[in-house]
């Protein structure tokens, strides 16, 4: 069975997260965001930590930080400029 789309699961945050990449430089990344699969969520036991993956293994190569409402919003990016 295949991870769940994240616009299926989380729409309301993929819409909110396409809406801060406006003005950014990073308006490409709007295409792979909806296409995103959920594989993973953070068992780190932080209270305020809400990560998830959305590939078996990253590689991080550079991050896009968002101004979120509240808390930090980091995208990791591969060597390809791959979420």
């Amino acid at each position: 069975m295949a991870a769940p789309l994240l616009t299926d699961v989380l729409p309301d945050f993929i819409e909110e997260v396409v809406h801060l990449l406006k003005g950014t430089g990073a308006e490409p990344l709007e295409d792979q965001l909806r296409a995103l699969r959920l594989e993973s969520i953070c068992d780190c036991g932080d209270d305020n930590c809400a990560s998830f993956a959305t590939a078996a293994e990253v590689k991080v190569a550079n991050v896009v930080e968002l101004q979120a409402m509240e808390g930090h919003l980091i995208i990791d990016l591969n060597a390809a400029e791959q979420i």
